[in-house]
């Protein structure tokens, strides 16, 4: 009876430690595909800036989004390491786990809302293509700088939600608690 018991531990130890390599291999491949998506951008921005006959609304609004890609990639290549090799970092220190709590909805919602302004403004210039106010730098600008700002508001309950709830000694689950304060408020 010992013998069984300890070879099924033996398995149940073997088995922890193949499901984490397995774990290992799954971040260093989300690690890469990250690092290739960020360093893409970088390249895919380049003539974007440099290049001056590139300088249209829509290169513009590309950049927009390249420069969302990159923040992106790199915000979660920094979450994955700290995830696996510091794990109780982000649980040590407070204001890192209510910062990286913030930033991640901001950055997802910085690449997200960049794509939903190039649609709109493919729309704009395809339904009014008469008008030139859509054409110009400006506009891209504008929409770029209207964007951020969006961005940053919407980011905002999750900061102020990640405070309440961490300073709180309630166990509630944060996603959902700021999924309420988004949604009621509307």
């Amino acid at each position: 009876m010992r013998k069984q018991c300890f070879l099924i531990m033996l398995f149940i130890s073997r088995r922890r430690k193949n499901m984490s390599l397995a774990n290992q291999i799954l971040h260093f491949i989300d690690i890469s595909l990250l690092g290739l998506i960020a360093g893409t951008s970088c390249i895919y921005i380049l003539p974007i800036i440099f290049v001056k006959r590139f300088h249209t609304t829509n290169n513009i609004l590309t950049g927009n989004v390249c420069v969302a890609a990159i923040m992106c990639g790199l915000f979660w290549i920094f979450l994955h390491v700290i995830g696996n090799f510091y794990r109780t970092l982000s649980s040590e220190i407070i204001p890192l786990c209510v910062c990286l709590l913030y930033f991640q909805v901001l950055i997802n919602t910085l690449l997200v809302y960049s794509l939903v302004m190039v649609t709109i403004n493919r729309y704009l210039t395809i339904i009014y293509p008469t008008k030139p106010f859509f054409k110009k730098r400006i506009w891209a600008f504008l929409s770029i700088a209207v964007h951020w700002f969006v961005s940053f508001l919407i980011s905002i309950p999750k900061l102020v939600v990640s405070v309440q709830v961490i300073t709180s000694s309630f166990e509630i689950t944060i996603d959902f608690v700021c999924f309420l304060v988004m949604y009621r408020k509307s």
